[in-house]
């Protein structure tokens, strides 16, 4: 998938690392419509896989309902260059499809195993 995995590693130590820091509760904000939205920043300071890597200069609020595969100019180049599309989607899919704390932490290691990556230290 990777070229540089240990880019990718300590890319996957920052999120898991910042996921548990939020007590691996997915990031999500209320709708006008009462139901929960994932965001890449959400309610409570959240934020969800791929948000865990956007530095706040590259955060804008307009990217919010966007795809990862929607992202463009420097913060797309930013996230690429820690790891490829891939990695994001799938990461992302870990994160939004999980039904709870343990079920995220569940996914992530499936995800982790997958990709050859261990889960950091906490």
């Amino acid at each position: 998938m990777s070229d540089n995995k240990e880019t990718m590693q300590a890319t996957f130590d920052v999120i898991y690392r910042g996921l548990a820091a939020q007590g691996f509760e997915r990031s999500v904000r209320g709708s006008v419509l009462g139901d929960s939205v994932c965001m890449y920043r959400g309610d409570e300071g959240r934020r969800c896989f791929v948000g865990q890597a956007i530095p706040e200069g590259l955060y804008d609020d307009s990217i919010e309902g966007l795809p990862f595969d929607c992202l463009r100019g420097e913060l797309q180049r930013h996230l690429l260059a820690l790891a490829p599309a891939e990695f994001w989607d799938e990461g992302q899919s870990a994160h939004d499809g999980a039904s709870g704390p343990e079920h995220m932490v569940r996914r992530l290691a499936v995800f982790a195993e997958t990709l050859g990556l261990t889960i950091p230290q906490l």
